[in-house]
């Protein structure tokens, strides 16, 4: 017996009736109840609200109960004529003419500190002696022995009326990188061969009155060499002037042990050839003959070394730091 093919059920679009939109209008008439009743219910105050509240009211109990606190009486402010009045400087009392001047006690060189320039390496070029020259200040020109123009610069900076040094090259500490040159006193030398450099240099740089070392790290440690350095300083009748490369230098010190009038530099003016560095350079050579009354600075004949000291000659004079020749500084 064969089935009969089932009927697929006709596909309709829904429409809802009365019953489903009754259904949905009743939901929604809850819903809105419920909300409107949660949100208009009155305030009620919880344990915390409550404890913030007796804070607050016992902060406010403590308030009442300071005392008012005093008023600080206005400070009244001196007549405008007063306060406009400059403070006038204090003028020394004249001596009536019974009276007699106390002389001043004073060493002359806490009076009007002092500073002297040294140039060190001349004797390549002559224009930048010539630019130093034209500063028109005491400059001590330190000359480099054996280079093309040593003896005309020593010449024309005698005849500028200004000081000559022999600039002596010694051996460093690293003869590799920061060669002294040919003319250089080493460690290797005998007492003869020193004797003999340091007189022939001295003979060949005309009008010169003191002599200072170009490097030196290692010679002026050793104290055998100085020694002889300096008995022969001594024979010339010039000074020494011990440029500090080390800091283990003993130079200034064989040269008091000898009898020499020496001193030793204060600063490097152009480690850094730099124009801004070297003023500043300038600057604590200012100060530091401010505070010692006298102070040492070396240079070089760079374009900016003089450029920066050709700028910083009135700063000096305003200062009241009085420009001087080295000879006049060493003891």
């Amino acid at each position: 017996m064969k089935k009969k093919p089932r009927k697929k059920p006709s596909k309709r679009k829904f429409l809802p009736g009365f019953d489903e939109i009754l259904f949905l209008a009743i939901i929604l008439a809850f819903i809105g109840y419920f909300t409107y009743q949660y949100y208009n219910k009155p305030y009620e105050e919880t344990e915390m609200d409550r404890f913030i509240t007796e804070l607050e009211h016992q902060e406010k109990a403590k308030e009442q109960k300071k005392p008012p606190a005093e008023k600080t009486p206005e400070k009244k402010e001196p007549p405008k004529s007063m306060a406009q009045t400059p403070i006038l400087p204090v003028v020394p009392v004249k001596k009536t003419e019974g009276e007699k001047e106390e002389p001043d006690k004073t060493p002359e060189s806490r009076k009007v500190p002092v500073v002297a320039i040294i140039i060190d390496d001349v004797g390549r070029r002559l224009a930048p002696v010539n630019k130093f020259i034209e500063l028109n200040i005491p400059i001590t020109f330190s000359i480099m022995p054996g280079l093309p123009h040593s003896k005309d610069i020593a010449r024309i900076a005698n005849e500028a009326g200004h000081k000559v040094m022999l600039h002596l090259p010694m051996e460093p500490e690293d003869s590799i990188n920061n060669d002294p040159g040919p003319h250089a006193l080493m460690m290797s030398f005998n007492d003869e061969q020193i004797r003999e450099t340091v007189r022939r240099y001295i003979e060949n740089t005309p009008g010169i009155s003191g002599m200072n070392n170009h490097m030196g790290s290692l010679f002026t440690k050793n104290e055998a060499k100085m020694r002889v350095v300096m008995d022969e300083i001594k024979k010339a009748g010039i000074f020494f002037i011990d440029s500090y490369t080390t800091s283990d230098s003993i130079a200034l010190k064989m040269a008091r042990l000898t009898g020499i009038k020496a001193a030793g530099r204060d600063i490097f003016l152009d480690n850094v050839r730099d124009e801004n560095s070297i003023k500043k350079a300038l600057m604590r050579t200012i100060a530091k003959a401010k505070k010692n009354g006298h102070a040492i600075a070396i240079g070089h004949p760079h374009p900016a070394t003089i450029r920066a000291l050709e700028e910083l000659v009135p700063v000096f004079e305003s200062e009241g730091v009085k420009f001087v020749y080295v000879s006049e500084v060493v003891r």
